[in-house]
């Protein structure tokens, strides 16, 4: 039996000097692909399609990995929360359920599940349809060490990008795509700058994420996304100014967890969906220009733990000294 793993091109069995099954050598051949046309073109006897986990079965899996502190009164509202958040994959809820297995702390799961509550659109994004009606509109190269981004007639008609975990350096400047929801880039580390004519084209574009990269700046076409729901730049810590972001009047999720921000700009406050603002770790985050905050007025949760600015305010207030929100 020969099992090939993870198929993105097309294998000549032949060429590679492996039997092809048959009657008489009982020679098997198991292929795994996220694209129903490798299937077609191996000549494959027999497709079985992957869905992603009901809810009952995800719950039981997860309980499985992470263990009875799930049934905890305290903790099960937040462990299934986790498990509404992983969207059914099992990579996911078994990665997550084994990292939190023994965890009886409700502090631990709430930040859980608030990471993966931010991190879901890049979880769902992951997940590549086997069936018709979706091939082709899906272009993921994940963790392969690319250097050099894929070619511009790629991105055209695809919703989906995943590029995330590579070496990309450059990006295509103004590459029209007009159909693009999500794109992910986070953790190319070698990526320092995004060429002005990136977003220009990407009126659709709903989930961003540029986080651990070494973006010095962003281009101002960053503020034609007006369709633009989730932003993550975590941990661009090269990453000391931002273009307005007013105009965002959709963004409901901001990530700025440890950039190199000194200020907040004050066209913040315009962006009057806003849910979730992550500041933790803005080590060097010194300015909020008085009554931005305020002016969120939708803000659910504002993360700014070890953030300088709260350190410096704490400070203040233990001086004695007067301050204002």
């Amino acid at each position: 039996m020969l099992i090939l793993d993870d198929m993105w091109d097309l294998l000549d069995i032949d060429r590679i000097r492996v039997p092809r099954p048959n009657a008489q050598n009982r020679c098997k051949i198991i292929i795994t692909t996220r694209q129903l046309a490798i299937c077609n073109l191996m000549e494959t006897d027999k497709i079985t399609k992957l869905d992603v986990l009901q809810k009952g079965d995800a719950w039981n899996l997860f309980h499985q990995k992470a263990g009875e502190v799930v049934d905890l009164p305290n903790i099960e509202p937040c462990a299934r929360e986790i498990v509404r958040e992983c969207s059914g994959l099992p990579l996911a809820i078994i990665t997550v359920g084994c990292a939190m297995k023994g965890k009886s702390s409700v502090q631990v799961w709430e930040n859980a599940s608030r990471a993966l509550r931010e991190a879901s659109p890049e979880i769902e994004a992951l997940w590549i349809s086997s069936s018709s009606r979706n091939f082709g509109k899906f272009l993921v190269k994940a963790g392969l060490g690319l250097q050099e981004a894929p070619m511009v007639e790629d991105w055209i008609v695809v919703e989906r990008i995943s590029l995330l975990g590579n070496e990309i350096k450059r990006l295509p400047n103004n590459p029209f795509c007009s159909r693009l929801e999500t794109l992910l880039l986070q953790g190319n580390q070698t990526l320092e700058n995004i060429p002005d004519g990136l977003f220009e084209s990407m009126e659709a574009l709903q989930v961003l994420n540029l986080s651990f990269t070494k973006l010095c700046s962003l281009p101002p076409s960053l503020s034609n996304l007006s369709n633009l729901r989730f932003l993550s730049l975590g941990d661009c810590k090269n990453l000391e100014d931002i273009p307005p972001l007013g105009k965002l009047k959709q963004l409901q999720v901001l990530n700025l967890r440890g950039t190199g921000f000194t200020r907040l700009p004050q066209e913040m406050g315009e962006l009057v969906n806003l849910r979730h603002l992550d500041l933790s770790y803005t080590s060097d985050l010194q300015e909020i220009e008085y009554g931005l905050i305020s002016r969120l007025t939708n803000l659910e949760e504002l993360d700014m733990y070890e953030s300088r600015y709260i350190l410096e305010m704490e400070m203040v207030v233990q001086n004695g000294r007067s301050w204002r929100a």
